[in-house]
C-alpha cells in the first residue's frame, strides 16, 4: 500500500485548496490505512491545541499573536487511536516518528508557549520590602513582599543579637526606604559593608533595589566642643529612622565618646536640623497624642555629670518637625548653641540602690509595648558581667503625660535578693520600694529638674 506524504496530510487536515482535488482519495485511504490515519490524528490534535490557545487570548489581543493558523474542516469521523500519554510525551514520540511534522509542531508550540508564558506568568517582584540577618554568615538578607530572597549583603559588624533590633518603630542600623519616592525601594545601612567600606569610619551606604551599590553619605567633618573639652574625631552615622510625620530621615551619629547628635535630613539628604546631646542616645517613634502623628522618643543616658557618677537614664519626647538648625539639648548645655525647642518634655530616672552599690548607673534601653494608653520604658544596666541587662520597666501614661507605675523583672528581683543576703543593701522589694522609684522621677521644666508632684 502506498502512503501519502506528511506534507500532503497536513494540507488535507488544514483544508488547504492545494489538496482539494485529492480530498476524496485521501479520505478513502485514511479509512483503510492506520499509519496515515495516526499521522492525521496527531495533526488534528496539534491544531486543536493551538486553537485552544488562540481562544484564550486576553481581550484586545489579535490572532496574529500566534504564529500558527488554525482552520477546521468537517470530515467523516476517523477511527480513534487510543492515546494515554501526557502531551509532552506524545509530542516527543511524534517528533521521533515524523520529523517533518515535528519541525512545524516545534516552531508553533514554542511560539504558543512563549506567548502563554508572557501573558499568564507574572513577573517576579524585585522590589525589596523586608530584611533579616544571618549572623553566622555575617550577611543581611533582603526579600520581596512574597518572602522571596532577592539578594544578600556581606557586612563586618553583625552581632549575635541583631534579630532583636528588628523591633517595630525603633531606630536601626539598617532600613528599607523609597528615597526617590518612585515606588521602588532602596536599602540603607550604616554597617561596614565588605564591598564598600575600606576605611575606619562608618557611612550611610545606599543600595538600589537590585542590590547594586548607589552611593555613600557621611557626617560632615566639624569641630565639636563641649564646655572645656575638644572632640576632633570624625562623627559616624549609627542609627536610622524615617519619620512619616515630618517625612524626614533621622540619623543618630557618634564619635565613640559622649557627644551624640540627632540629625534630620530630607529625602535628598539635605541637612534640615541637628539636636546635640551629651551622652549616648537611641530613638524610636511614638504617638503621644494618639492622633496618627508620630513623635521622636529620644532616650539613653545623660553624661553631663559622668565624672562624679552623676550620669543618669533619661527620656525626651521630641517634635520631629521642630528639629531645625543646630541646637542643643536643654539638659546638656555646653555645645555653644541655642537650646532646642523640639523637646515637649524630658524625664530623669532615679538610680536604684542596687545600681549605686555596683557603681553602674542605668540607661534607658528600650521603648516597649506601646498602646493608646501608654508604653513601657526599660531602664537597666549590666550589673552581672556577661549576663543580660538587669533593670526595671516604667509605665508612661499618655493621658497623664508622666510615669505612673514601675515593675521589676525576674533578674532585678534575684539580684536585689543576692545583694541583700550579702549585706550590701537593706531595702525590701515591695510597693513602697516601687512607689519610691516613681516619686524619684524628675521632669525638666526648661530650666531645672522638678519632681512630678511639683508639675
Amino acid at each position: 500500500m502506498n502512503h501519502y506524504s506528511e506534507h500532503m496530510l497536513d494540507l488535507y487536515v488544514r483544508n488547504s485548496s492545494e489538496a482539494a482535488d485529492q480530498r476524496a482519495a485521501i479520505e478513502q485511504h485514511l479509512a483503510e490505512c492506520a499509519a496515515c490515519r495516526a499521522i492525521a490524528l496527531d495533526l488534528r490534535e496539534f491544531y486543536a491545541l493551538a486553537d485552544d490557545g488562540k481562544r484564550a487570548l486576553p481581550s484586545g489581543e489579535t490572532e496574529e499573536a500566534l504564529t500558527v493558523r488554525t482552520e477546521y474542516i468537517s470530515t467523516r469521523p476517523l477511527t480513534a487511536v487510543p492515546v494515554k500519554d501526557a502531551l509532552p510525551v506524545r509530542v516527543w514520540r511524534s517528533a521521533r516518528r515524523r520529523p517533518v511534522t515535528a519541525s512545524l509542531s516545534l516552531f508553533a508550540m514554542t511560539a504558543l508557549l512563549l506567548f502563554s508564558w508572557k501573558q499568564f506568568s507574572p513577573a517576579r517582584d524585585l522590589n525589596p520590602v523586608e530584611f533579616n540577618y544571618s549572623t553566622a554568615a555575617k550577611q543581611i538578607i533582603v526579600y520581596n513582599k512574597a518572602g522571596e530572597l532577592l539578594w544578600t549583603l556581606s557586612v563586618r559588624d553583625l552581632g549575635p543579637a541583631e534579630e532583636a533590633v528588628l523591633q517595630h518603630r525603633r531606630a536601626k542600623m539598617d532600613m528599607i526606604l523609597d528615597i526617590d519616592n518612585d515606588g521602588i525601594n532602596e536599602f540603607l545601612t550604616t554597617r561596614h559593608v565588605v564591598s564598600v567600606n575600606t576605611g575606619e569610619y562608618r557611612t550611610i551606604n545606599i543600595f538600589n533595589a537590585d542590590g547594586s551599590f548607589r552611593s555613600s553619605r557621611s557626617v560632615a567633618p566639624r569641630e565639636v566642643r563641649f564646655r572645656d573639652q575638644h572632640y576632633d574625631r570624625q562623627f559616624e552615622p549609627v542609627f536610622l529612622l524615617f519619620d512619616s510625620t515630618s517625612r524626614s530621615l533621622f540619623v543618630a551619629a557618634s564619635n565613640l565618646r559622649s557627644p551624640w547628635v540627632l540629625q534630620r535630613y530630607d529625602r535628598s539628604f539635605r541637612l534640615l536640623g541637628e539636636y546635640w546631646h551629651y551622652g549616648g542616645i537611641q530613638f524610636a517613634q511614638v504617638d503621644i497624642d494618639n492622633d496618627g502623628r508620630t513623635e521622636i522618643a529620644l532616650y539613653g543616658k545623660n553624661d553631663v555629670e559622668d565624672v562624679t557618677m552623676g550620669d543618669f537614664a533619661f527620656l525626651s519626647i521630641l517634635d520631629p518637625e521642630a528639629v531645625i538648625g543646630s541646637a542643643e539639648d536643654g539638659t546638656t548645655r555646653g555645645f555653644g548653641m541655642e537650646a532646642s525647642a523640639a523637646a515637649r518634655y524630658t524625664m530623669r530616672f532615679p538610680v536604684p540602690d542596687v545600681n549605686k552599690t555596683m557603681k553602674k548607673n542605668p540607661s534607658v534601653l528600650h521603648i516597649l509595648n506601646e498602646t493608646t494608653e501608654g508604653f513601657d520604658i526599660f531602664v537597666a544596666a549590666e550589673l552581672d558581667p556577661g549576663k543580660p541587662q538587669i533593670g526595671l520597666e516604667y509605665h508612661f501614661s499618655k493621658s497623664a503625660e508622666r510615669v505612673t507605675a514601675v515593675r521589676w523583672n525576674t533578674g532585678f528581683e534575684a539580684f536585689h535578693q543576692r545583694l541583700k543576703q550579702e549585706g550590701r543593701i537593706s531595702s525590701d522589694l515591695g510597693p513602697d520600694y516601687l512607689n519610691g522609684l516613681v516619686r524619684g522621677i524628675q521632669y525638666w521644666d526648661g530650666h531645672q529638674w522638678l519632681s512630678g508632684a511639683l508639675l
